[in-house]
């Protein structure tokens, strides 16, 4: 959870109000304060669904949407982790809610989701997820320790042969 700050676009002001480490689990709650559209917010997540290494939920409990929930998937894919987000949201605005998604909440999400993307190409690029574990000290130190073994799991998994590794049918 430390790490949102990092992937979050500076504009938005956005920060962690919630003691920290944050021990991620389900049912964990994060309170946080950003502002959208220079105007302060204060927003509580809880995390719904807790599945390392393959996703995570976090749903909205208050602030400035009427709903949110976002899916963190992440799945092996060509020797790496591909990274995915699955968002829904209702913004308020009743009548008009379809006219402030269009203008103004769907454009600023999708624009947040690009610098995000961007973001964490910058500090992940390549396949090569061992300096997690090595320089990488924005990371709490489980997320330095775990990781790296998860996705090493991963990508042993999908082809043991090449790393020396074979298994017979009663350890599949």
């Amino acid at each position: 959870a430390e790490n949102l700050e990092r992937i979050t676009p500076p504009e938005l002001r956005f920060r962690i109000v919630s003691a920290l480490p944050i021990a991620m689990r389900d049912g964990a709650l994060i309170e946080y304060r950003l502002r959208l559209g220079g105007v302060p917010f204060g927003w509580t997540t809880r995390i719904a669904a807790w599945e390392p290494p393959f996703r995570f939920i976090d749903r909205m409990l208050s602030g400035p949407y009427r709903q949110w929930v976002h899916e963190h998937l992440f799945e092996a894919k060509d020797g790496g982790t591909l990274m995915r987000d699955r968002v829904e949201y209702a913004v308020p605005g009743w009548l008009l809610e379809p006219l402030v998604d269009a203008w103004v909440v769907g454009p600023d999400v999708r624009r947040i989701f690009a610098w995000r993307r961007e973001k964490m190409q910058e500090l992940f690029q390549g396949a090569d997820f061992w300096p997690l574990a090595e320089g990488r000290q924005f990371l709490p130190r489980e997320t330095r320790e775990y990781v790296p073994m998860v996705l090493a799991s991963i990508v042993i998994a999908r082809n043991p042969g090449h790393y020396g590794f074979s298994l017979t049918p009663a350890e599949l």
